[in-house]
């Protein structure tokens, strides 16, 4: 019972992820499980979505007039994307419990501006439409959340390399040197930059822990994750939880406030 409901909403699912990107990471066998529970159980699907603040949002202020004029990508993921994703749901019988949080730069020197932070998140909120925002929830990671900074696993900090292949590592530099000067204006040597790569991917692994324990939003409920970011920046919340991007759904645009990609 309730298999034809999991069955098509899994279908469409897979369609749109292969829509969105080349090589897309494959939606997991997990993620059926999840959802055949939820229908039989008849609980929401809980939905996380993070939605990165990206230094390089000041910049894009900058040219844009002292103001932010939504980029396309802006208006095809909160106008067009998750009013469909959120209807695959409601018309095969699910409820969903979507959960938009802001997230912050670990580091001081990534921090947003208070106002473009503020003027950004306006922005976003005010694209979604109302009938749309009855089943999605905006919510500032650290502040609203957390209550406080998401701290780094000092051992996976101190041994950096026995749990991220220096391969990505290299690859995660080179993206950064590529990207410094034209979105942050950055100006970091390369061991700089391997400094912040280093205490990103330690403050990411712990907060694999805070979302795979009893979780701040769900509690000790399972969540699916819809990301905004390329599958492979989750790959440092696999240190400690190896099986946790199975949980990823990729069908949203990702990286939609570049005015670039």
């Amino acid at each position: 019972m309730g298999s034809i409901y999991v069955t098509n909403v899994m279908a469409d699912l897979r369609a749109k992820a292969r829509i969105v990107r080349p090589n897309n990471l494959k939606i997991s066998d997990w993620v059926e499980k999840y959802l055949t529970e939820c229908f039989l159980q008849g609980r929401p699907v809980n939905i996380l979505t993070q939605y990165c603040l990206s230094k390089a949002l000041e910049k894009r202020f900058s040219e844009q007039g002292g103001k932010f004029v939504p980029t396309k990508k802006e208006r095809k993921v909160l106008q067009e994307e998750i009013p469909f994703i959120t209807s695959i749901f409601t018309k095969n019988g699910f409820r969903i419990n979507w959960w938009i949080t802001f997230n912050k730069s670990f580091v001081e020197e990534g921090l947003l501006a208070g106002s473009v932070e503020k003027e950004y998140k306006a922005t976003v909120q005010r694209l979604v439409d109302s009938s749309t925002k009855e089943n999605i929830m905006f919510a500032d990671w650290e502040d609203d959340i957390l209550l406080g900074k998401v701290k780094p696993d000092l051992f996976v900090l101190d041994n950096f390399y026995d749990f991220v292949a220096k391969g990505a590592f290299d690859k995660r530099l080179q993206e950064l040197k590529m990207r410094k000067n034209e979105e942050t204006g950055w100006q970091k040597t390369d061991e700089e930059l391997g400094e912040y790569i280093r205490y990103g991917a330690a403050c990411e692994a712990n907060e694999a822990k805070l979302l795979s324990g009893e979780n701040p939003i769900f509690g000790k409920e399972d969540f699916m994750m819809i990301p905004l970011e390329s599958s492979e920046r989750y790959d440092n919340f696999t240190v400690f939880f190896p099986d946790f991007k199975k949980r990823i759904v990729a069908v949203l645009t990702p990286y939609p406030w570049r005015l670039k990609i």
